[in-house]
């Protein structure tokens, strides 16, 4: 632009000079030497100053260039600072989920305890603890038992309570200092007791009050398979001492309810129901379980001794000595003196547990190990309705049972072959009709009685809904898995 403006300066001063010359002309005045030579100064200097057409377009041409240079730098400026947010919002991101899966109880590795000395419980399985990882190691922390009846009594607040298992102190060793982050989760094994009866842990911090937990849902731990826990979840911050034990209470406290549900029986009356079941304990693991009993009863019968199920048991190692060999020696561990019935359930058990993944994946794998078609068509037979979600045997399917029956579970129960006196240990035990028709139903559904119905379990569930005198929505929802 200065330039073009000094071109067109020098343009105005040339016509001036030209304009003055031509007058002069004009009125035949004498010309000088000056005045011509100022003229073609003038014309000189603007010629100078003026652009070739070659001069032009190069010069165009840098100045497209430097527009695209200036563009293009203005452009992978902006790409770099998209690309840094990128890549910090996917750092942040990434960062953030790995916060959440180690602060997930479910990715923390068990720490398991064995009890080194005989105790009162025959509890050889101390504890299991859930700590988030945080550089503790597992023998950071120690782990015993004790049966001492003093320290026994100082647990129980009632005389409705009965302590189940040894009194089991975590201490850091050494006087280490040990800090948590999150809460951490203590399980204990549950050792043999009535099953009515629902255990919980019980818990102390430094000596001080004995406070009752939320009983947790039960997990499946690899290296100690065959033993059932109940957890709680403590919040603590700082690990000085730390006591826990096992009780179950012979009187079940019951609160009163301000809310009902009213589920219609007839067209002309209602009953009321409790409507929270949400917390029931149900037996985990059931269709594997189920199928694991089925198969040890249909290749032990009628001889409970008979070893014919040893073959199966190879199939499920796809031929491995070693690890069949393995498998066998766990189970005589937990049933030194077991019948060949009992060895065949707790093999595929311990076998399921440990080398398959999901319950469908194992199911599959269990039936298929018979390699025998009559008996594989039966097991996938017998296995249909504890099908999560879908079979009559299933929790959800339970439920449904359990709010329409509740008012009769009491006959229903005796037509199950249920005893009074398992009766009575369930009313004292159970709060509510429907959760005293969920623990016959969750019992039954595992009994050998019902299992040892086979391929006709649910048609013996549906004779005794009959023999009940049941109403018809009952028999219909049987009827739909027959």
């Amino acid at each position: 632009m200065q330039r073009l403006a000094k071109q067109n300066q020098e343009l105005m001063e040339f016509i001036a000079e030209t304009e003055d010359l031509v007058l002069k002309i004009e009125s035949d005045a004498e010309l000088t030497f000056s005045d011509i030579s100022g003229v073609k100064g003038h014309l000189s200097e603007w010629c100078d100053g003026l652009e070739t057409l070659k001069e032009k377009k190069k010069r165009i041409k840098e100045e497209k260039e430097n527009e695209e240079r200036e563009k293009r730098k203005q452009e992978d400026a902006e790409r770099r600072r998209k690309e840094k947010e990128e890549k910090e919002a996917a750092e942040k991101k990434r960062k953030l989920e790995e916060e959440k899966k180690r602060r997930n109880w479910k990715n923390w590795p068990p720490f398991i305890y064995q009890n080194n000395i005989q105790n009162n419980f025959k509890q050889q399985l101390c504890c299991v603890l859930f700590i988030m990882p945080n550089g503790i190691q597992m023998n950071d922390i120690v782990c015993q038992g004790s049966d001492e009846g003093n320290d026994l009594a100082r647990c129980l607040q009632s005389n409705d309570e009965k302590i189940i298992s040894s009194i089991i102190t975590i201490t850091p060793r050494d006087d280490k200092e040990i800090k948590f982050q999150m809460p951490i989760r203590v399980y204990v094994p549950i050792v043999s007791h009535d099953k009515t009866l629902v255990p919980v842990l019980k818990y102390n911090i430094k000596g001080k009050k004995w406070r009752t937990g939320q009983r947790l849902p039960e997990v499946p731990l690899d290296n100690a398979y065959g033993i059932s826990f109940v957890g709680v979840e403590i919040p603590l911050k700082q690990l000085k001492q730390l006591q826990c034990v096992k009780i179950i209470s012979t009187v079940i406290k019951t609160k009163s309810r301000s809310k009902r549900q009213l589920l219609p029986v007839t067209k002309q009356r209602k009953q009321p129901l409790e409507e929270n079941v949400t917390n029931f304990p149900y037996t985990l693991g059931v269709p594997v379980k189920a199928l694991a009993k089925f198969i040890a009863y249909q290749l032990t019968y009628p001889n409970s001794n008979s070893t014919k199920w040893v073959a199966l048991g190879k199939n499920l190692t796809n031929g491995n000595a070693q690890l069949y060999h393995q498998i066998l020696e766990n189970v005589e561990e937990q049933r030194d003196h077991a019948e060949q019935r009992e060895r065949c359930e707790l093999y595929i058990l311990y076998w399921s547990n440990h080398h398959a993944q999901d319950v469908t994946d194992k199911i599959a794998k269990i039936i298929a190990a018979h390699r025998h078609p009559q008996f594989e068509a039966e097991a996938q037979q017998f296995i249909k309705p504890f099908t999560p979600g879908r079979g009559i045997l299933s929790n959800d399917n339970l439920e449904k049972m359990a709010y329409v029956l509740a008012k009769d579970w009491e006959v229903f129960a005796k037509k199950l072959g249920f005893s009074s006196d398992e009766i009575n240990k369930i009313k004292s035990n159970q709060p509510g009709e429907v959760r005293r028709t969920l623990r016959v139903l969750d019992l039954w559904r595992l009994s050998d009685g019902a299992i040892q119905k086979g391929t006709d379990l649910v048609k013996s569930l549906h004779q005794a809904a009959r023999a009940a005198q049941c109403g018809a929505k009952l028999l219909s929802m049987i009827s739909a898995d027959l």
